[in-house]
């Protein structure tokens, strides 16, 4: 990989710019680009939809404080118990 010429930063914005410009080149247009209309972008609402249906459930099928705080937590972590329940029945 050859060396690029780095230019003298002189606003913060410029330095956000120079950030976002190395991250696009070394991984592509693998990136959302910041725009919410993106079709990339979607998936926040239906991962805080999911966070808030989860929250209701464990916070309320819970018996004690500890079991809400736990709730909250499983709650944040849904996505990985999901992919882990669909490998194991996947035999993966």
């Amino acid at each position: 990989m050859a060396k690029k010429e780095v230019k003298p930063v002189k606003e913060k914005r410029d330095v956000a710019q120079a950030v976002k410009d190395a991250v696009k080149e070394v991984i592509g247009d693998k990136v959302c680009p910041g725009s919410c209309d993106h079709p990339k972008c979607g998936s926040g609402a239906i991962y805080g939809i999911g966070f808030l249906g989860a929250v209701y459930y464990y916070v309320s099928t819970a018996t004690s404080f500890w079991g809400g705080a736990v709730g909250v937590i499983k709650a944040l972590l849904w996505p990985a118990f999901l992919v882990y329940a669909a490998m194991k029945s996947l035999g993966m």
